[in-house]
């Protein structure tokens, strides 16, 4: 016999330790599935708030414009293009398929 919870209210109710199977509407399995990617990309702009306000001494941080390239800020920080995997590396969580967005801020290690 399936174990008794005493509720609130004085009432008894049968819980099952079985996995249950719920159905739901296509309509709200649509919706679940959104704020589920709503969620996670709310988690990435938490992560990088929380990256951005306890940068290490020494580093600082590059809004970037339209036109820049991690080639292009590694010359412009560094003197040579080749060390683009610094900044690259220091920004990869925020870095979609290598591209830079426009007005993304970057972390310059």
């Amino acid at each position: 016999m399936p174990p008794l919870v005493s509720l609130a209210d004085g009432q008894r109710l049968n819980v099952s330790t079985e996995p249950a199977v719920i159905c739901l509407p296509a309509r709200i399995i649509e919706k679940m599935k959104t704020e589920v990617v709503n969620l996670r990309a709310e988690d990435k702009k938490a992560q990088a708030e929380i990256k951005q306000a306890t940068l290490p001494s020494g580093l600082r941080t590059y809004k970037t414009k339209e036109g820049d390239s991690l080639m292009s800020l590694a010359e412009k920080f560094y003197g040579n293009k080749y060390d683009w995997m610094k900044i690259y590396q220091a920004n990869k969580d925020n870095i979609e398929k290598g591209a830079l967005k426009t007005g993304q801020t970057l972390i310059i290690p």
